[in-house]
């Protein structure tokens, strides 16, 4: 085993695993992938040295990190040189973890690559309460019957910073879901992009069923599907804030970008729908049982509710796949109308040309909403260069508020909520973390009104911030 890596990665993980917890060298200890997590125990690391590993892989039930260099330098050439992909000795899905694994499990930084007939989730199979960490990957030609790119059955895993492109579900068959398919689960899919990916009949990018999924910060691009052509819903419920919507395709269906059936029940708040077609439905469709709750969007041919817009967003530069907000500060030659035209709650915690622009409120769509990069490189290329934590808001607040923070290298992070007293009431966030932004919203509804402190603690940093909380 590489001490090099020893040393490193006991720097990130040291406050998060027992002094038993080891790191696994792939390929310097174990051969194979699978070899070194089969030797693993819960806490462990298997690190990934670049190249081509043609694998299936199960977690077993193992707590573990599976990660590239990725996890250790935040370059991204390590994703891009680090490949696990189908070997095509017969047709299965690449990762599977299907035994409970919890929110301590991680797999961040590979390429993610292989075509099937008939697996569900071509790329990673989760199931059985799992609730890893998927951050920092690209996903690139993923297919199944179903969940091109990831399927969730009864899972609820946070899906984060990835690209997911020209993944397809049921080339064949019927398709649902051409990136991700969650059934009976709750993901939370943040700050990711999907683009080119297809579905034969329900979902361009990502189907839901029976499923409360938080859909936030994320790009749809050029997506298509029969019905639904970026996302379709049945009986599910999900909340899409600040994305962004543009020519996706549901050309021999209905709803170009969103389609909602069978007691399906949404809430859009800060979203752009733009160039979005479908025979039916245009941007958005819902049946007879279904409602749509849609408030400060901006989406073409209109749409009832609160703040909401019909003019064009003035993207950047959509035709070399640009889709920030033009302005005039950052040398463009108009003012997106979307610049600070969001949800008046909600702000953005970053005033940059490539994050939000909005001084009063949120920016509209995907760059807007206080985590205004997506994807892998624009991740990278936005990195904090100190750790921070900025002040709640809004404060003062009631029923919930938002916590962001910075982290420029990754690292353990803990994130706990304190009474006046000192007392600790829940620990909001407590693993490893690559670097970024990142913004979670604390729910309060069984506390009373008072004063409370957010601690967030690092290896070598602590700093706190005061909430006052008013019912």
């Amino acid at each position: 085993m590489s001490k090099i890596y020893i040393v490193s990665i006991i720097m990130v993980l040291a406050v998060t695993v027992s002094i038993s917890a080891i790191v696994i060298d792939i390929p310097d200890d174990y051969a194979t992938i699978q070899a070194g997590i089969d030797a693993s125990s819960d806490g462990d690391t298997v690190l990934v040295q670049p190249g081509e590993y043609g694998e299936f892989l199960s977690f077993n039930g193992n707590n573990i990190v599976l990660a590239s260099l990725f996890l250790l330098t935040a370059n991204p050439a390590y994703i891009e040189s680090t490949v696990i992909f189908c070997p095509l000795t017969r047709s299965d899905e690449i990762i599977r973890l299907e035994s409970g694994e919890d929110s301590t499990s991680k797999i961040i930084g590979f390429i993610i690559s292989g075509s099937y007939l008939w697996p569900d989730g071509g790329g990673i199979y989760l199931a059985n309460g799992s609730e890893p960490l998927i951050s920092y990957n690209l996903f690139y030609g993923c297919g199944g019957e179903t969940g091109g790119a990831i399927k969730c059955y009864s899972s609820n895993p946070r899906i984060e910073f990835n690209e997911f492109y020209h993944n397809h579900a049921g080339l064949l068959f019927t398709g649902r879901g051409g990136a991700i398919k969650c059934v009976n689960s709750n993901p939370a899919i943040l700050n990711n992009v999907f683009r080119t990916c297809f579905a034969n009949q329900f979902g361009g990018a990502i189907y839901c069923g029976n499923s409360y999924p938080l859909i936030q910060n994320n790009i749809f691009y050029e997506n298509a599907s029969d019905s639904g052509g970026a996302i379709f819903l049945s009986n599910s419920s999900p909340r899409l804030i600040n994305n962004t919507f543009y020519n996706n395709h549901a050309d021999s269906g209905i709803g170009g970008a969103l389609c909602c059936f069978d007691q399906s029940h949404p809430l859009l708040v800060n979203n752009i729908f733009w160039n979005d077609s479908a025979t039916a439905g245009s941007e958005i469709y819902k049946d007879d049982l279904s409602s749509v709750i849609i408030s400060y969007c901006n989406i073409e041919n209109g749409y009832s509710g609160i703040g909401n817009l019909d003019i064009d967003p003035l993207f950047r530069d959509p035709n070399n796949d640009d889709l920030h907000l033009m302005a005039t500060y950052c040398d463009d030659p108009f003012d997106s109308p979307c610049i600070d035209m969001g949800h008046p709650d909600i702000s953005d915690s970053l005033l940059d040309c490539a994050w939000g622009l909005g001084g009063l409120r949120s920016d509209i769509g995907a760059y807007g909403g206080g985590e205004g990069c997506v994807g892998i490189n624009e991740a990278e290329n936005h990195l904090p260069n100190r750790i921070s934590l900025n002040q709640n808001y809004p404060n003062p607040f009631n029923g919930s508020t938002t916590i962001s923070f910075s982290l420029p290298n990754p690292q353990h992070v803990a994130l706990d909520i304190y009474n006046i007293l000192g007392q600790h009431l829940e620990a909001l966030i407590d693993d490893v973390r690559p670097p970024g932004q990142y913004s979670l919203t604390w729910n309060v509804e069984r506390y009373p009104s008072g004063v409370y402190f957010a601690k967030l603690t690092t290896v070598n940093f602590s700093e706190s911030i005061k909430m006052t909380l008013l019912k």
